[in-house]
């Protein structure tokens, strides 16, 4: 209970959000409900749960609609007696929903402001395909890329949300403690090994791999849709539904053994928390939407190299094991290893716990805002010059209310950069020097953070720097490119580009490139023309935490 003492010594505001996720009509509900225990489309409703637990827990005001009938009922109107001037839009601070639910109160009709919504969205949304012109089956919406709500931190540009990892040390309800009576029993005396593969369909081309695993572990799987087929004889079929059940099954591995589908899926994570090993499927060529159709129509131009990036990235061995499924030597030496090693212990990244899940939601929901500042006038840059420290010299035109105020600039928040040459901001951030003595414990909050909450010094999870896309349109000013350069250099040419990778510097003919198009500024773009040199808000991350500086909270 201690953490939530903690919470609410930073008093966040009682916030009024309507929740509408479009599990509807009701057949659909009912479909969607059955399937989650069948092997149907769990992360997205994990994402949704642990949304609402959370907001309930933080003590906000929730509703929740999923018939667009219902929903008319939220503002005092239905459909046929729709007022012309709607005088009930501002009854919510926020609406959470996703693209189709989107599209959808557009269509009814209902004028909220675009800045309250809030958009889960698993895969994550570039800017490249957010514009009206690039639209396609899920991008086109022309929203801030920070009102995009992910279940994995794919990208600094959108915000990170993510769900709570079960594991036995988040489990408070009895029914879900499993003990060692309870598990499944080998029935050859070899290791268990659990497939992650809960269709039948992503069992295709399986075989080799398998039957490589085979030689030292006992196969089990748990396909809902269908039985497998006779060239799979060798495995143990299970019946479980999700949950309690698939738990304790899973308990009973040594190993979960990922097949290359579903991409970033919650089970890996929850494996490595109950103590399962994950074997996760490299990719001979990354897999995009320009050569796998799962990827063609979503907003996003990322590329996957394996079928978990983020354990790959910030997890590793011995909780993850990455593997060649073409290559029968390098997968006996992985589970020879993976047999020599002792059992690990059950781990959580931070982030994915209650608490981390709780700390990441309170910042956001009390911090973050797109419905002032320079996002609500459309502003390309503040009316204030900033220096290489962040501090302010004041001009003639003084608007506190257009200086973005999250994340802050300054210590503990968002520092300035030119980065390296062809690098984007992603990689010119998490490659920067840390400030001296720039992280501080500058609140109550984070000094009994920081002494009642050992966040488990592991791997990643050390302090660094990481773009902060918000703070954009206060980087786009020449004066701040000329702060950075060594002493006497300057912008021989000042120029503004409609270009993903500005502002920038082409330091060939000391051109100081500005962003001539808001809804361009992006973290992970490249520039395209050799040795250009981005300008990057960066800022310190707060530890454990990928996705928060140490100011944001």
């Amino acid at each position: 209970m201690r953490f939530f003492v903690l919470l609410f010594m930073i008093h966040p505001p009682r916030v009024h959000l309507l929740c509408f996720p479009t599990f509807y009509p009701y057949a659909f509900l009912v479909l969607f409900r059955n399937s989650a225990h069948t092997g149907g489309p769990l992360g997205e409703l994990v994402q949704w749960t642990d949304l609402l637990a959370g907001l309930y827990i933080l003590g906000h005001n929730v509703s929740i609609s999923i018939e667009p009938l219902k929903l008319f009922e939220h503002f005092n109107f239905t459909p046929s007696k729709k007022p012309e001037c709607q005088t009930e839009q501002n009854v919510f601070d926020l609406l959470f929903t996703d693209i189709v639910g989107y599209r959808r109160l557009k269509r009814l009709g209902i004028r909220i402001p675009k800045c309250k919504y809030r958009i889960l969205d698993s895969f994550g949304t570039e800017a490249l395909f957010n514009r009206n012109d690039k639209n396609s089956t899920w991008g086109g919406l022309q929203l801030n890329l920070k009102q995009f709500y992910t279940m994995f931190p794919h990208s600094p540009d959108n915000t990170f949300l993510g769900f709570v990892v079960e594991s036995p040390m988040n489990t408070v309800t009895p029914d879900v403690r499993i003990t060692t009576d309870e598990t499944v029993r080998s029935k050859s005396g070899k290791p268990i090994a659990l497939i992650y593969g809960k269709e039948a369909y992503m069992w295709k081309d399986a075989l080799p791999y398998l039957t490589v695993l085979n030689e030292s572990l006992e196969l089990h799987a748990n396909v809902m849709d269908a039985a497998l087929g006779q060239q799979f004889s060798f495995v143990v079929p299970h019946k479980c539904n999700y949950g309690t059940e698939f738990i304790t099954l899973m308990r009973s591995a040594k190993v979960f053994v990922g097949l290359g589908f579903p991409y970033e899926g919650p089970a890996p994570l929850e494996a490595i928390a109950n103590g399962v090993v994950f074997f996760n499927p490299l990719f001979r060529t990354p897999h995009g939407r320009n050569n796998t159709k799962f990827f063609a129509d979503k907003p996003t131009s990322r590329k996957l190299a394996c079928q978990q990036p983020y354990l790959e990235q910030n997890v590793g061995e011995p909780y993850t094991y990455a593997i060649q499924m073409d290559k029968p030597d390098q997968i006996r030496q992985s589970v020879q290893r993976l047999l020599n090693q002792t059992a690990i212990t059950p781990y959580v990244p931070f982030e994915y716990t209650v608490t981390g899940y709780l700390e990441r939601l309170n910042a956001v929901i009390s911090r973050q805002s797109f419905c002032t500042g320079p996002e609500r006038l459309h502003l390309l840059r503040t009316p204030w010059e900033l220096d290489v420290s962040g501090s302010v010299r004041r001009q003639y035109l003084e608007l506190d209310a257009n200086v973005i105020h999250w994340p802050p600039i300054g210590s503990g928040g968002v520092r300035f950069i030119l980065g390296p040459p062809d690098a984007s901001c992603v990689d010119s951030c998490a490659t920067a020097t840390l400030p001296t003595g720039d992280i501080q414990l500058n609140s109550s909050y984070l000094h009994r953070r920081a002494a009642d909450y050992s966040v488990r010094p592991f791997h990643k999870l050390n302090a660094s720097m990481f773009c902060a896309p918000e703070q954009f349109t206060s980087a786009n000013h020449y004066a701040l490119i000329e702060s950075l350069l060594p002493p006497g250099g300057r912008c021989a040419l000042i120029q503004s580009e409609a270009d993903s990778a500005a502002p920038s510097l082409d330091p060939t003919g000391e051109v100081c490139i500005l962003q001539a198009d808001r809804s361009l500024f992006d973290c992970t773009a490249k520039p395209t023309r050799p040795g250009v040199r981005r300008l990057c808000p960066c800022q310190i991350g707060l530890p454990g935490q990928t996705s928060l500086c140490i100011g944001c909270v």
